[in-house]
C-alpha cells in the first residue's frame, strides 16, 4: 500500500487537509451537478442520494478505516454508472467522473488498483447508456469526461506523492544532520579528554618524580638539593597550568601561528635547561588548523624533553618545513625536488627497530641495533604537508640519568597515536652516522 507521509513522526497526513484543491473542486462539481440536474425520475434521485451518502461516508472513514472508505468510494462511482442509461441528462456521468477523479487523487490505494476501478465504471456507464439509447457521440463524450476527471485526479496524486517524498527526505536529512552533530560532539569530547589527559599525565607525572626526589634528598640531609627539586616542582606546576590553558585555547581554535608557538616553547626551554636551541623555518608560512598545530607543538615539546633528558647541554636544532601548498609547486624537472637519499636501497623505516626515547635504557648511542635514517624517504618538496625535524647530538658516554618510568600515554607511543588521528606520522631514531638523534613529524596541512 502507498501511504501519504505528511505530519509529524512520519504519520500519514490527513487526506482532507492534504488535498484542499481536490476538496474544493470535488464538492463544487458534485453540488453544482446536483443543483442543475433536470431529472424527473424519483429512482434516479434515489441513485444520486445513495451515491452522495457513500461519498460522504468515504470522507468520514478515509483516515480511520481506509479499506471501508475505499469500498464506499468505489460504490459511490459504480451506482450512478450502472444507472446512467436511465438518466435524462449527464448528471450521473459527471458524478461518476468526479468520484473517479477523487479516487485517483487518493494516495492510499496502489496505482494498479485505479485501472480496474476505472475500467469497471467506464464499462458500466457505456453499457448502461447504450442500453438507454445513447448515441455513439454521447458514449464518446461520456468516456472523455470520465477519463479527463480521472487524469486530473492522477495528476493531483502524483503531486502529493512527490511532496510527501520531499518532506520525508527532508526529515531524513534533518535526522542525519542531527546524528552527525551528535557524533561531532562525541568526537570533540574524546579530543578534549585526550588533550586534558596528556597535559595532566605529563605534568603530574613529572611533578611526582620531583617531589619524591625532594623527599629522598631531605631524608639524606641534602636541603639545597631538595630546595632545587621543589623549585623545579613549582616550575612544572606553572608549565602544567600553561599547557592546560594552551590546550583549552587550541580546542577553541584560538591557537597562535605555529612559528610563534614554537618560538615561545623554545624560549621557555632555553631558560629552564640552559640549552642552545636553534629554530629554522623554510617554505611558505601559511595558516594551519588547530589540530596539526597542537600536534606539532607537542611533538616538539616531547623531542626537547627527551633531548634534555638524554643529552643535557647539547645543541638542539629544530627545523619547520612548510613544503608547498600547491600554488607554489616546483617544476617536476627541478632536480632539487628529488630526494638525494631516496634511491638508497638500505633505507628502512626507523619505526621498525628504533627505540622509543621514553625509555632511558633504550640507548641513544645506537650500538645495540642497526637504525636507519628516519628521513631517508623524505622528499625535498611535499605538497600539502608540514614537516618538523628536531635533531640533537648523541653523547659519546651513554650514561643517562633515569628520572623515573615514562608516563603512560604521553611518550612517543602516545604521540604516534595522536598524530595518526590527525593523519600524520612520526619517525624517531639515530641518523646514518649514529651521531645525532632525530625526530621527524609530518602532517597534512
Amino acid at each position: 500500500m502507498v501511504h501519504a507521509t505528511g505530519g509529524q513522526g512520519g504519520a500519514p497526513a490527513s487526506f482532507m487537509s492534504a488535498n484542499p484543491v481536490m476538496q474544493i473542486v470535488g464538492f463544487g462539481l458534485l453540488i453544482g451537478t446536483l443543483a442543475t440536474a433536470r431529472e424527473s425520475s424519483p429512482v434516479m434521485w434515489v441513485v444520486y442520494g445513495v451515491s452522495s451518502v457513500c461519498w460522504f461516508v468515504s470522507h468520514f472513514l478515509i483516515d480511520r478505516r481506509p479499506l471501508w472508505a475505499g469500498i464506499a468510494l468505489v460504490s459511490s462511482a459504480a451506482i450512478p454508472a450502472a444507472a446512467a442509461g436511465w438518466a435524462h441528462d449527464s448528471t450521473a456521468v459527471i458524478m461518476v467522473g468526479v468520484v473517479l477523479g477523487w479516487f485517483a487523487a487518493w494516495s492510499r490505494p496502489r496505482a494498479a488498483a485505479l485501472w480496474p476501478v476505472l475500467s469497471s465504471c467506464l464499462v458500466l456507464t457505456l453499457i448502461s447508456s447504450a442500453t438507454g439509447g445513447a448515441g455513439l457521440g454521447d458514449l464518446v463524450g461520456y468516456a472523455l469526461v470520465m477519463l479527463l476527471l480521472t487524469l486530473l485526479g492522477l495528476n493531483q496524486r502524483q503531486y502529493r506523492l512527490r511532496a510527501d517524498q520531499a518532506e520525508q527526505l527532508l526529515r531524513q536529512t534533518t535526522l542525519m544532520q542531527q546524528e552527525q552533530a551528535q557524533v561531532a560532539v562525541l568526537e570533540e569530547r574524546a579530543r578534549i579528554a585526550r588533550e586534558i589527559h596528556d597535559v595532566l599525565a605529563h605534568s603530574l607525572g613529572a611533578l611526582t618524580v620531583q617531589l619524591k626526589a625532594a623527599d629522598a634528598l631531605l631524608a639524606g640531609g641534602d636541603v639545597e638539593g631538595a630546595r632545587a627539586r621543589i623549585r623545579r616542582s613549582n616550575r612544572l606546576t606553572d608549565e602544567g597550568l600553561a599547557e592546560a590553558a594552551a590546550a583549552v585555547a587550541a580546542l577553541r581554535d584560538e591557537v597562535l601561528p605555529l612559528p610563534d608557538m614554537l618560538a615561545e616553547l623554545i624560549g621557555s626551554f632555553r631558560r629552564d635547561h640552559r640549552t642552545e636551541v636553534r629554530l629554522a623555518t623554510t617554505g611558505t608560512i601559511r595558516p594551519l588548523p588547530s589540530g596539526p598545530v597542537v600536534a606539532l607543538v607537542r611533538g616538539t615539546r616531547e623531542a626537547l624533553t627527551n633531548a634534555a633528558k638524554h643529552a643535557p647541554g647539547g645543541t638542539v636544532d629544530v627545523v619547520l618545513d612548510y613544503g608547498y601548498s600547491g600554488s607554489d609547486a616546483p617544476d617536476s624537472d627541478d632536480p632539487d625536488s628529488d630526494d638525494p637519499d631516496s634511491d638508497d636501497p638500505d633505507s628502512d623505516d626507523p619505526d621498525s627497530d628504533a627505540p622509543d626515547s621514553d625509555d632511558p635504557d633504550s640507548g641513544h648511542s645506537g650500538s645495540d641495533s642497526d637504525h636507519s635514517d628516519p628521513d631517508r624517504s623524505h622528499s625535498g618538496y611535499r605538497k600539502g604537508k608540514v614537516r618538523l625535524e628536531v635533531r640533537n647530538d648523541i653523547p659519546r658516554a651513554a650514561a643517562f640519568v633515569d628520572d623515573g618510568p615514562p608516563v603512560s600515554g604521553y611518550g612517543l607511543t602516545g604521540m604516534r597515536e595522536r598524530l595518526a588521528l590527525a593523519g600524520g606520522t612520526l619517525k624517531a631514531g639515530p641518523d646514518a652516522t649514529h651521531r645525532s638523534w632525530r625526530l621527524v613529524v609530518e602532517l597534512p596541512g
